[in-house]
């Protein structure tokens, strides 16, 4: 439940006290990106993802993404899911780059965890970083299927590093 106080305002002019108290419902698999700001009597509907400091006046329908004040939506969860796959190598690639160029070090599991599922190998148990980011998700078992049962872009780490252009007896340590 929420509320403003503006009932002091008006106690203050009317001497009454009128009450405003509004629920707020929020169903399942919804992220609300920080300091979003979600107004009094807002339904916000199942996976939905909220940016970072949008004020939610209205509202929002199921799977989709809403950001702005007032918050709007900018697109349906597929779209975003297919624009995240669109550009996931360049993206990839682009932290791989951007991390070998500043520290002079091959980029491990650990920096590109987020991309592991393009290259790690499905007959081999699952990395670590991987395993721990799909725990991380709620969703373990979910993403443990999609793992078992889709190929990856690239035969192993050292095949998407190359195609980088980054090459492990290149390394500056």
């Amino acid at each position: 439940m929420t509320h403003d106080y503006s009932l002091s305002v008006l106690a203050h002019v009317k001497g009454d006290i009128v009450g405003s108290v509004k629920p707020v419902t929020i169903q399942d698999n919804v992220f609300i990106g920080m300091n979003a700001i979600i107004l009094a009597g807002v339904t916000i509907g199942k996976n939905v993802i909220i940016g970072a400091g949008s004020i939610v006046t209205r509202d929002c329908e199921d799977d989709a993404v809403y950001a702005g004040n007032p918050a709007r939506k900018i697109c349906t969860l597929e779209e975003l899911y297919n624009k995240r796959k669109d550009k996931e190598i360049e993206d990839a690639r682009r932290v791989a780059i951007q991390y070998y160029n500043r520290t002079g070090l091959i980029p491990d599991e650990t920096i590109l965890r987020e991309y592991l599922m393009m290259f790690s190998n499905r007959k081999e148990e699952i990395p670590v970083e991987l395993k721990k980011l799909m725990l991380d998700t709620g969703e373990y078992e979910k993403t443990k299927d999609f793992f078992d049962n889709t190929t990856p872009q690239f035969k192993d780490l050292d095949d998407f590093l190359r195609s980088c252009k980054i090459d492990k007896k290149t390394e500056n340590r």
